[in-house]
């Protein structure tokens, strides 16, 4: 029996409220990919944000240079929460060497880039106007 865009987002809202973002698309690709439904990947993405709206769930990614420590994380969740009014934020920490310093967050349709990077290219361009 093949499943709707709209009842896969259910069960991966679910997933995410209980067991996290990264669980919840990792769950969601293998279910995809074992039906030969990964086309659908773009309208259960949709979905997704349209259930987990609908249930008052944020799903945000935070990327960092380092893992943050739980405190660290909740802080971000709050700050989430009161950005969005929302009463149920799912973070991923998503760790990238890369980064100088700072950080990224992602949620919905809004990226805040903290890092280090960012702000040298904001002065850059700023000192050169």
């Amino acid at each position: 029996m093949k499943m709707s865009a709209k009842n896969i987002a259910s069960g991966v809202v679910e997933i995410a409220k209980q067991e996290g973002a990264k669980k919840a698309a990792s769950g969601l690709f293998t279910y995809l990919k074992k039906h030969n439904s990964l086309k659908l990947l773009p309208l259960v993405v949709l979905e997704i944000d349209k259930a987990a709206e609908a249930e008052g769930l944020v799903m945000a990614t935070v990327v960092s240079k380092e893992a943050l420590d739980q405190g660290q994380k909740n802080q971000i969740i709050q700050k989430i929460k009161q950005a969005t009014g929302s009463t149920e934020v799912s973070l991923q920490n998503r760790v990238d060497p890369s980064i100088i310093g700072g950080i990224r967050i992602s949620y919905g349709d809004k990226v805040l880039d903290l890092t280090i990077s960012r702000q040298l290219s904001d002065l850059k361009t700023y000192i050169t106007k």
